[in-house]
């Protein structure tokens, strides 16, 4: 660290000073120059520290002194400011510049007010020679060390007057020259870096306004529009051409002279160069980095980065800085432009990285450990030393393994354990991904202590601050503190400071360390007196604080070095204890009474306002409020702030006159006051209106008369039921009710009078009338099956009989609906409109006669909507299937839903109407036969009918390729499969055996099949070829194929027993080493190499068998030719282990002993619980190894003693090791509870154990089976007990029987319960043929007795379902069959086995019926709509029926044995009627089915495609027919129905089509014809019908044009001008191709074209050729066609070579639209050759071309200009022949070749 003189250091610290007390600076900042990072000399309590960077909470304690005597006379260039006002940034209450700063008051510590609360500030005069005088005494005995002081005596103002409002935009001081004059003469630079005067350079970077609200800028301190630092520029920096940064932040553009003004030491600021380094160090990496480095200056950070383009990524944390060091250079110019850091690297900043992490063994990061690293290339890295965070960032050049050692500790640690370690450096370990080694130091315990420096003292120095302020959160002055300090040493300070008072919400609090300590400190604040009006918070509050800074003072100079202490972790260091105080409030009672009676008066309006808070209560806001009295005549005003009020009654309650007057009221803290006011009652004639329960009616009109008849008033009620009169004479008044309130009867008195006498005492007279409410209807609509379920949304409509008025009403959420204000006696019709959503319409209507005034309620049901569930299974296995498609039909086909079975297998509808629906399936799950028989279903409101429909399952074949010998299975052969047809074989595929010698076909049809093997697997020779097999339907098929081995090797794998084995690896190679193959030994035992040549061979086992140990010795067999060897490997199984626990006198076996066993070692394996046999079981697949394992029991069987005795057995391979252990049982009783068909223990049972005794019962309680099924009772006295089971386990009968035993003392008493567990039946009643399930069968049940248990009727799944039953057998008898279905009486004997369900399925066969089926003749598609007449055999009409949606007429089973004839009357809508006349016969008991088909009736669309004009490419005339225009046709759902195509003759018809409309549309037009791609329709009415359309269709036209135009008369070596106009796309299309060429003549060259623009946008590319070179060369490319572009053309411009020159150019446009064209015309400029002869003709020509299709179309221009030479003459002539004029009106007969030229 720089270390600079006293007074330097003073002199910067007081600049410092005096910034921060300028009130519109909210942070410090300072330039880079005068000393470096934490040289400078601090007051005791810095709030924002411009040493260390770190921005505080407040301003004070900034200590201002070194005499005794402040200067109180400012500087001549001092310009006193004037605070800002309140709200502003940095409003303090400080004294402003110039002005003394008070000494400290009676040597309180040191605290200070935050900016925006002010305040003075006082600080602790810590002198080390005397205690802390005042409050603040230090009671520990140790006093903190002197603050230095700073000399005040030569600080000059500094203007902030450019500072704007709302942040601090650079320069953010503009008057430092004499600062940094009085700063530079002290610096004293390092011997690093060269001494200066090198040249300093900068540019500007800009990135927009700054002004405004700053949206552009960067911004830190604060967000955009806060009081932070902006900016939106930078001056990069160089100094002799190398990048350097700014070191100030002042807004000056550096340059000038330069001198080195010392090394800087900030770690931060080498991270960012050193992170800058490794970037692109591009521009928006140099804004970064210079960012950065400012908010390091200034202590603060980046909060926006606005529009910048910053990297905000740039900074790489724990990035190496030891290649990094950087001086400031200071700038010696008189007007000080800006200091700079020039930085240099040691070496390269690396591109991969790795970090080294020291931690102790806390976990707490240790710093000043030294390391070495190595790698590859050479690379050693040595003296590195660990950071503050334990970390050191390692730069390497390459991946690799790099080994890390610890050489030296930290110190007080020893060196970590190992101390060298090797990471592993990959591709990503890039700086920001660095790969990580961490190194742990266990403490020194020998380690002796730092011996201190006697020269200095270092000491700690903490702070916090307290904040007071009220539950609303605004700031409180006048609360005392006591605070407490406890140091991490030991000392504790307590109080450190008492009655400490916080004023403007907030005080920093400051102390020093005790010498020596620099740990945390806690603080315990406690507040001791609370400010006025408020709640005392006597709560103590605790943080826990590390230390801010570091103070070392030099004990010679007193020179004092402040830095700043990183944070460790332990605590905070910017800490703030907010004390919350209540503020104490009071309330107003404010009583309204009757002034004569004394009696509360409800109904008094009371207004309240506060008419001074302020002096009471600085924190309260203004009150107003408004209050009713309630019915005790209270209006209360709670938790109102203390001051002073005002009430007023500003409404008086009904029948009163209103008290008006203003009473003042003063309310202190927690008072409550009461006040009352009065009103007198008014005299007169109150007229009072009530309903039949007292409560005051507003709305009733009355009219109030003389007896005489004079009307004095007609007036309404108001809200409290009154009409008031006063001043009434003596005299008899009549009142009467004209008009009731709305949805009230008028009284049933309605005319009342009063006698008033002048003689009366009470002037007060009441007259009441009471209303009856009108009478109601109320509607409650629930549903029809379940009344508690309330519907919204039914609508009803109730209408008056009488006048025809009606009301509609809806149902709420609650099911209700209420009409109000009806008329009594009056009749009311109620009837719904309209049923709640998914519910049926009741059709309710019903009359009711209102006779009381009362709600009448009408309860109505609504049934939902029907629906239908499919549930779709396997027929074979009753599995769910997905995947299934139903079409669910009615009305007669008319409407339908198509629904799909889910994972489940069910598909559900709903929203049905009742009545028949049929049910199809359209689409089978995959890999099932579709059924497409229908079901009809019957549905019934409210309920949802369930429909079961099972599939056939496809049959599946699977091939297994064995090996003839030994039957292992074969991988690799080859088969065909074919299928037999009656026209030959069909082949369905050729397939491989996989590793298990299997071929599987899931799915195949039903069939005859051919199977051949075409190739067997390698080194077999095929046994039998071919196989047939015939398939049939939901079976699975397996055929098996042998093949023999040509020359193989068989190794059998067999266990101890001779078993095979499967799963055992083999590795097969020659005597000399060569592999022959690994294989593996199949279910056989059996592994195979099927062809070796003769030799010996050696087999090795690799892998054993899952459970078995390795054969190890490899075995040598000889192959002889032709003949197999074998050679045959034993395994042995692992070790198994089987534990028995007996009753130790009994032998019985024990069910729950628990044992832990473990090996030898101690490698645990697991525990283990013995079964109802008392076993525990582990065999060769539990993994159990060769050796000696520890059993141990750690929980006995119930009512044993635990054996803790350790049994060690020894385990050999392929032996079951048994061991016997017994259990001592305990004196007591042991109940055993078991299954009684398993014998499986059962938990779960509950007993109730009593005891006999005396001829009583004692109840010893209740007792529940463990899952063991046992429970014990330890110690019971000998005698007799009952026990009785009260409670099953789940699933088992209860069996309640009593069980006796007697109980023997001294020994286990045990008994034995069984439970038998409940049985399930389940019958299913199907149909015979259609397993369709059969809703209304009647059965009986009876038990083994023959006695009946009960009658059941299948359900509509055809489902009877009977829980509960005990195990045993039953019989079944069907007593009635379902409907048209033959009953079955069998008796049937069922066995039902307890725990289990056991279905039954019945079947019943249909009676005789008659089916007719209609359907498409094409399709097969069963059609709606079909008509019959059916006779029977005498000609007698039956009857007459339509096919349903399915296509179907079903009979019923009334048809009789007999012939019939069957007559179709009507076709199907859109097909041909079928007038055959067909006999049927039908049979008893057998279903006859008929299908008769259907023509559909078609027609036909034809369409004639003509010219309309004559088409100039093809030569087609108007009205020639055109082929190969294409054309679809969509039916009205707009489904493609065919696409058609015209033929030579112009002509296209569609396929048959069935009536209806139809869309024509043409999709693609004839070659060079446009399309015409407007619809049109066409209707195909009648059979046979053919619907014919001419359409015609417009030739292409294309053209393009050019003209060319010059000057007419030329001489050598003059610049020319050519203009190209009209170039144009004249077709009526676009053309492709389009291009703009000209050809140079050989007179001129070329000088400059320019392209004009164009008027359609688009992109055009422009080529050239030389003289030098035939091709085309292309010179720009998409040049834009609204730009106008100047191209040179000559020969230098375009590098070409000598004498090459421009011959040709040409503008390539591609595709382009009708009209396009040039709309400024090009041009271009040519200079004319030398020497011509006079009368050359230079001939130019152009043109331009584009093609539409595969056809061109061109356009050619050309222009001629004539060279002429003259000569001099006296009038300025040419001389000579006369200069032709070209164009002119003789010119062609001067030149006719010219004519010739253009004819040609």
């Amino acid at each position: 660290m720089a270390k600079k003189p006293k007074v330097a250091g003073r002199a910067l610290a007081l600049l410092l000073a005096a910034i921060m007390t300028m009130g519109s600076f909210q942070t410090t900042t300072y330039a880079a120059g005068y000393g470096g990072i934490g040289s400078l000399t601090s007051a005791s309590a810095v709030i924002d520290d411009p040493v260390s960077g770190v921005t505080g909470s407040g301003w004070d304690n900034i200590g201002i002194g070194g005499s005794d005597t402040p200067s109180e006379t400012p500087s001549e260039d001092e310009d006193p400011e004037t605070p800002p006002e309140d709200g502003e940034p940095g409003d303090s209450e400080q004294p402003g510049d110039g002005d003394p700063v008070p000494p400290p008051e009676g040597g309180e510590p040191g605290d200070g007010e935050r900016p925006e609360d002010g305040g003075d500030g006082d600080e602790i005069e810590d002198d080390p020679s005397s205690p802390t005088e005042g409050e603040g005494e230090n009671p520990g005995g140790e006093n903190p060390p002197a603050n230095g002081a700073i000399d005040a005596g030569d600080l000059n103002g500094v203007d902030d007057s450019n500072v704007p409002t709302g942040g601090t935009e650079l320069p953010w001081v503009t008057n430092l020259r004499a600062i940094y004059e009085a700063e530079h003469a002290s610096i004293m630079p390092f011997a690093a870096g060269d001494a200066g005067g090198g040249t300093v350079t900068s540019e500007i970077y800009s990135w927009g306004v700054s002004g405004g609200d700053g949206s552009n800028s960067i911004w830190m301190g604060s967000e955009p529009g806060g009081n932070g630092y902006y900016f939106a520029e930078m001056y990069p920096v160089t100094y002799d051409g190398s990048t350097a940064f700014c070191g100030e932040f002042n807004g000056r553009r550096p340059g000038g002279n330069y001198v080195n003004s010392g090394e800087g030491n900030n770690e931060k600021i080498k991270q960012i160069i050193a992170s800058y380094e490794a970037s692109g160090k591009g521009r928006a990496d140099y804004i970064a980095a210079q960012t950065l480095i400012w908010a390091e200056l200034l202590g603060t950070t980046v909060t926006s980065w606005g529009a910048s383009g910053a990297n905000t990524d740039l900074l790489v944390p724990g990035i190496d800085t030891s290649g990094i060091r950087y001086w400031t250079y200071s700038n010696t110019d008189a007007v000080h432009t800006q200091n700079i850091f020039v930085y240099t690297t040691d070496e390269t900043i690396h591109e991969y990285a790795l970090k080294i992490i020291k931690t102790s063994e806390d976990g707490d990061s240790l710093e000043g450990a030294t390391f070495t690293v190595t790698g590859p290339n050479n690379f050693e890295l040595t003296g590195v030393k660990t950071n503050s965070q334990g970390e050191i960032l390692v730069g390497v050049d390459a991946p690799g393994d790099y080994t890390v050692t610890e050489t030296s500790p930290p110190e007080g640690y020893q060196l970590a354990d190992p101390n060298s370690q090797v990471v592993t450096v990959t591709e990503e370990n890039k700086q920001q991904n660095p790969a990580e080694v961490e190194f742990v130091n266990a403490v020194d315990p020998d380690s002796p202590p730092t011996p201190p420096d006697e020269d200095k003292k270092t000491y700690a120095r903490g702070q916090i601050t307290i904040r007071k302020e009220d539950q609303d959160g605004n700031s409180l002055d006048g609360a005392k503190f006591d605070v407490k300090l406890e140091f991490s040493n030991g000392t504790v300070y307590d109080p450190y400071v008492q009655n400490w008072e916080v004023d403007n919400g907030a005080r920093l609090l400051t102390w020093t360390h005790p010498e020596g300590d620099y740990g945390p400190v806690k603080v315990t604040v406690t507040e001791v007196e609370a400010p006025e009006h408020y709640d005392l918070d006597p709560t103590p509050h605790s943080a826990t604080v590390n230390p801010s800074y570091l103070v070392t003072v030099d004990v010679d100079t007193g020179e004092e070095t402040v830095t700043e202490i990183e944070d460790s972790g332990v605590g905070d260091l910017d800490v703030t204890i907010t004390i919350t105080n209540t503020r104490k409030t009071g309330d107003i009672i404010v009583i309204k009474r009757d002034a004569n009676t004394g009696a509360a008066l409800a109904g008094a309006s009371i207004h309240l306002w506060s008419t001074d808070l302020g002096g009471v209560d600085e924190g309260a806001t203004d009150v107003d409020l408004v209050k009713i009295t309630d019915e005790n005549g209270e209006a209360r005003f709670e938790n109102l702030p203390a001051g002073s009020y005002a009430v007023q009654e500003t409404r008086a309650p009904a029948g009163y006159n209103l008290n008006d007057e203003v009473q003042p009221v003063t309310l202190q803290s927690g008072e409550v006051v009461t006040i009352e006011v009065n009103d007198y009652k008014k005299d007169g004639l109150f007229i009072k209106k009530v309903d039949e329960n007292g409560q005051p009616l507003a709305g009733a009109v009355f009219e109030l008369r003389r007896g005489s008849g004079e009307v004095l008033l007609s007036d309404v009620t108001d809200e409290n039921g009154l009409i008031y009169r006063g001043n009434l004479t003596d005299d008899t008044y009549i009142i009467e009710e004209i008009q009731a309130p709305e949805g009230y009867l008028l009284d049933e008195n309605p005319i009342k009078q009063i006698r008033i006498y002048a003689t009366d005492d009470n002037k007060e007279y009441t007259v009441t009338f009471v209303n009856k409410k009108k009478p109601a209807i109320e509607v409650i609509k629930v549903d029809g099956l379940d009344p508690t379920i309330k519907l919204e949304g039914a609508s009803f409509r109730i209408t008056n009989s009488r006048t025809g008025q009606y009301w509609d009403i809806t149902t709420g959420e609650d099911g209700t609906a209420l009409l109000e204000n009806l008329e009594i006696d009056t009749t009311y019709i109620v009837e719904e409109t309209d049923a709640p959503e998914g519910y049926i319409n009741s059709g309710y209507r019903q009359e009711i006669v209102l006779k009381e005034c009362r709600t009448h309620t009408i309860t109505v049901e609504n049934f939902e909507h029907p629906g239908i569930q499919i549930v779709k299974k396997d027929k074979q296995t009753g599995e769910p299937l997905a995947g299934a498609t139903f079409r669910i039909s009615w009305e007669d086909g008319q409407q339908y839903r198509d629904v799909t079975t889910g994972e489940d297998g069910t598909a559900l509808v709903t929203g049905l109407n009742a009545g028949w629906y049929t049910i199809v399936e359209t689409k089978a799950p995959e890999g099932y036969l579709l059924d497409t028989t229908p079901h009809n279903v019957m549905l019934e409101e409210g309920k949802t009918a369930v429909v079961e429909i099972f599939d056939e399952a496809k049959p599946s074949l699977t091939i297994y390729k064995l090996d003839s010998v030994t039957q292992t299975p074969l991988a690799n052969a080859t088969f065909r499969i074919e299928k037999k047809t009656d026209n030959g074989t069909e082949l369905i595929g050729e397939y491989t055996s996989d590793a298990d010698g299997i071929v599987r076909l899931e799915q195949i049809d039903p069939g005859r099949y051919l199977i051949t093997e075409i190739k067997a697997p390698d080194g077999y020779n095929i046994d039998a070829p071919t196989q047939e097999v015939t398939i049939e339907y939901g079976v699975a098929y397996e055929v098996t194929f042998t093949d023999t081995p040509k020359s193989p090797i068989y190794i059998a794998k067999v266990d101890q027993d001779g078993n095979p084995l499967a799963g055992a690896k083999f590795k097969v190679t020659t005597m000399n080493g060569a592999m022959v193959g690994e294989v593996e030994t199949g279910r056989t035992g059996y592994a195979i190499i099927p062809y070796a040549e003769p030799g010996w061979y050696v087999v090795e086992e690799i892998q054993a068998p899952d459970g078995y140990i390795l054969s190890e010795t490899p075995v040598n067999i000889e192959v002889k030719s032709g003949k197999p060897a074998t050679v045959e490997f034993v395994n042995y199984a692992r070790p198994g282990l089987q534990i028995l626990k007996l009753d130790a006198d009994t032998r019985e076996p024990l069910v729950g002993a628990r044992f832990k066993i473990a090996y030898a070692n101690g490698e645990f394996i697991g525990e283990y619980t013995t079964n109802v046999n008392g076993l525990i079981t582990l065999d060769s697949d539990d993994g159990l190894t060769e050796g000696t394992v520890v059993v141990t029991e750690i929980q006995a069987p119930d009512g044993y003693v635990l054996d803790v005795t350790p049994h060690n057995v020894t385990l050999k391979p392929g032996e079951l090791t048994q061991i016997e252990l017994f259990n001592t049982s305990k004196p007591g009783l042991q109940l055993i509870k078991k299954d009684e068909i398993t014998g499986l223990p059962v938990g779960g049972a509950r007993f109730n154990v009593t005891l006999l005794e005396n001829g009583g019962k004692k109840d010893l309680g209740t007792y529940t089976t463990s899952e063991n099924g046992t429970f014990f009772i330890a110690d019971l006295t000998p005698g007799h007990y009952v026990i009785t089971e009260t409670k099953a386990a789940d699933g088992y009968i209860l069996d309640s029987t009593p069980r006796y035993i007697e109980v023997e003392g001294g020994k286990l008493n045990t008994l034995e319960v069984f439970n038998t567990p409940y049985s399930d039946l389940r019958l299913l009643k199907i149909d015979s043929e259609t397993r369709d399930p059969l809703e209304g069968a009647v059965f009986k049940l009876y038990d083994h007795d023959r006695l009946e248990i009960g009658t059941y009727t299948t359900n509509n799944l055809g489902e009877i379902f009977v829980q509960g039953l005990p195990s045993g057998t039953y019989y079944l008898q069907e007593q009635k069959a379902p409907a048209g279905y033959v009953l079955d009486n069998t008796v049937r004997e069922i066995e039902l086995v307890g725990g289990k369900t056991t279905t039954v399925e019945w079947k019943n066969t249909a009676l005789g019926t008659l089916r007719i089926i209609k359907v498409d003749a094409d399709t097969g598609k069963p059609l709606y709509g079909a008509t019959f007449l059916l006779y029977d055999s005498r000609d007698n009409l039956l009857g007459e029926y339509t096919t349903d949606q399915n296509g179907l007429i079903v009979f019923g089973t009334s048809l009789q044995a007999g012939k019939y004839k069957l007559k179709e009357i009507k076709a199907p809508e859109g097909y041909v009627l079928d007038e055959t006349v067909r006999t049927i016969t039908v049979k008893s008991g057998t279903t006859t089915e008929i299908e008769i088909e259907n023509e559909l009736q078609v027609g036909n669309i034809q369409i004639v495609k003509v010219s309309n004009g004559k088409n100039e490419v093809t030569g087609d005339k108007k009205g020639d027919g055109l082929s190969g225009a294409v054309f679809e046709i969509y039916d009205e759902d707009l489904n493609l129905v065919d696409k058609i195509e015209t033929d030579g003759r112009g002509i296209a018809t569609s396929d048959d089509l069935p009536l209806g409309k139809y869309i024509i549309k043409e999709v693609e037009a004839p070659r060079y014809y446009f399309t015409d791609g407007k619809p049109f329709y066409a209707e195909i009415k009648t059979h046979g019908d053919l619907v014919r359309f001419r359409v015609e269709n417009t030739p292409i036209d294309i053209e393009v044009s050019v003209e060319k135009r010059g000057v007419a008369e030329t001489m050598s070596n003059e610049v020319i001008r050519y203009t190209f106009s009209d170039i144009a796309n004249k077709s009526n299309c676009s053309l492709d191709d389009f291009y703009w060429r000209d050809n140079l003549p050989e007179e001129v060259r070329i000088q400059s074209l320019n392209t004009g623009t164009w008027n359609q946008r688009g992109t055009y590319d422009v080529y050239i050729k030389t003289n030098k070179k035939s091709g085309w060369r292309r010179i720009e490319r998409g040049l834009h066609t609204n730009v106008e572009y100047t191209i040179d053309l000559t020969g230098d411009a375009l590098g070409l070579a000598s004498n090459e020159y421009v011959t040709d150019f040409k503008l390539e446009f591609g595709t382009v639209d009708a009209g396009f064209a040039a709309d400024t015309d090009p041009y271009i400029k040519v200079k004319v050759n030398d020497d011509l002869d006079a009368g050359t003709q230079i001939v130019n020509t152009t043109d331009v071309g584009g093609r539409k299709g595969h056809e061109w179309t061109y356009d050619r221009d050309s222009w001629i200009t004539v060279v002429y030479k003259g000569s001099g003459s006296s009038d300025g002539g040419h001389g000579g022949k006369k200069l032709p004029q070209t164009g002119g009106p003789n010119f062609f007969e001067q030149y006719p070749e010219y004519l010739k030229y253009l004819e040609d």
